[in-house]
């Protein structure tokens, strides 16, 4: 009668083990299928990031083809600019040398005739002048007038026109001198006024070529830093929130699946964080279940102490890294009430052979 109870006893525990068996692996499936919505959503996230840096990384370059184009218009322009600095000096150098021609014979009222050096020099300054100008390639930008081609022309016109009459006057001039004739005098005097008025007429062309330094290059920077600043805090964020999500998990789960981890948001984190304590008490139950279903098989075998010993310490050993896994505060649920009876049972099975 006593080993028909004790029968009866042990087919007990063992349907209860066989319960709790099936119900971890329950609960396990579960698991393992919130773990696999997690991932497809982890995978969708992911696509979705990849996809946003794909569209920055073309607007990435997008900007660089602008401001390379910008650098190069910058480049063409800034060499146009040159050269008109360069047909404003030569004509202000010209400009002066005629003037001071001009003062010297016309300083007193009469006509004062003398070896025309400074004219000669002016001369010079001309005809570098008239270089600069047939060299001068008007280019074809927003920010330079559509009238300069016109300007130009009249400027090549007249600087053609005053070179010959300067050197008519230089002529004249030596002529005189060499001959020491003054009846030339007059024709002198109407060449020079004829000089004077073709000289201011090219005097208020000039400045027209004072071209400002373009700004272009700057606007096109500013305006591609704003495009790419307006699509970069959204990239930058995620990219933050990965980062720091990663140094999470990484605590939780070592350096396993980082990469594909690393994107969680704070929720994700924590239902992650939560299924993998989970994971790791049902991989605990489940050795633990295991160890007390060969217990059972070894009092019914009628095994040695030793064995059975052997099996008591190992089931000691798991519950005690379990009960430190559930954590300090956690109220046991009805499966570890059911493991904490069978444990207490088979410590009062045990007693006589520790």
């Amino acid at each position: 009668m006593i080993k028909t109870a004790t029968a009866l006893g042990k087919g007990e525990k063992h349907l209860n083990l066989l319960q709790q068996k099936e119900k971890h692996a329950k609960k396990m499936l579960e698991l393992q299928q919130k773990k696999g919505e997690m991932m497809k959503e982890l995978r969708e996230k992911e696509n979705q990031l990849l996809n946003q840096e794909m569209v920055f990384c073309q607007m990435k370059m997008n900007s660089v083809n602008e401001i390379l184009l910008a650098m190069t218009e910058k480049e063409r322009f800034d060499e146009f600019r040159s050269s008109c600095q360069k047909l404003i000096r030569q004509f202000e150098k010209f400009h002066k040398l005629f003037n001071d021609d001009v003062k010297t014979v016309f300083g007193n009222s009469e006509i004062k005739l003398k070896k025309p050096e400074k004219l000669m020099d002016a001369s010079e300054a001309l005809l570098k002048f008239n270089d600069c100008l047939l060299s001068l390639t008007i280019i074809n930008d927003k920010e330079v007038s559509s009238e300069l081609m016109t300007d130009l022309e009249i400027m090549v016109e007249k600087s053609e026109d005053l070179r010959s009459t300067i050197t008519d006057i230089i002529m004249e001039i030596e002529i005189s001198l060499e001959k020491g004739e003054l009846t030339k005098l007059d024709g002198i005097k109407e060449h020079y006024e004829t000089a004077k008025v073709t000289v201011e007429e090219l005097n208020t062309l000039v400045p027209m070529f004072d071209i400002p330094a373009t700004k272009r290059l700057d606007r096109v920077i500013c305006h591609q830093l704003e495009i790419l600043s307006s699509a970069m805090p959204q990239i930058t964020t995620e990219n933050a929130q990965k980062a720091l999500q990663n140094k999470q998990i990484t605590e939780v789960r070592g350096t396993e699946d980082e990469d594909r981890n690393s994107q969680l948001n704070d929720k994700q984190l924590q239902e992650q964080t939560e299924i993998v304590r989970e994971e790791e008490q049902m991989n605990m139950l489940s050795d633990l279940m295991g160890t007390i279903t060969n217990f059972s098989g070894l009092l019914e075998r009628d095994q040695s102490d030793e064995s059975v010993q052997n099996l008591v310490e190992s089931m000691r050993d798991m519950f005690s890294d379990l009960s430190g896994l559930l954590g300090e505060g956690e109220e046991d649920d009805d499966e570890m009430k059911q493991i904490r009876y069978l444990l207490t049972a088979i410590m009062e099975l045990t007693k006589e052979t520790e």
